[in-house]
């Protein structure tokens, strides 16, 4: 029922609403949130757990070493990307699309848990 209830308010958002009252997060801050990102927290205690045979702290750093390498090249691509989807989303005509997509998209994805 949530996933129905978010999916309709995707679908029925508009770039008014979207722009309204927007601040983006600071850099400290968004540092600070990583700190209660489950996703983050259950990613890296799988790595340690799985890549480290113990207390050794060159392995603790040559994975941390590892998941930034990895990292960099993702979070460039994904900023390039929305930067890219900012300058195309401009229309209200391609919001409402763009809208529509990602709440279809969005009930796709919940089909395989069902």
């Amino acid at each position: 029922m949530v996933v129905i209830d978010l999916t309709y308010r995707i679908a029925t958002s508009d770039k008014a609403e979207a722009t309204r009252d927007f601040r983006p997060m600071s850099f400290t801050g968004a540092v600070a949130f990583q700190w209660v990102n489950p996703k983050g927290w259950s990613m890296a205690l799988t790595a340690i757990t799985v890549y480290s045979s113990g207390d050794a702290w060159l392995e603790l750093t040559v994975i941390a070493g590892i998941f930034c390498l990895a990292n960099l090249p993702s979070v460039t691509f994904w900023t390039a990307a929305g930067m890219q989807l900012q300058r195309w989303l401009t229309t209200d005509k391609r919001v409402k699309g763009f809208n529509y997509g990602m709440a279809g998209l969005l009930l796709l994805s919940t089909i395989p848990m069902i």
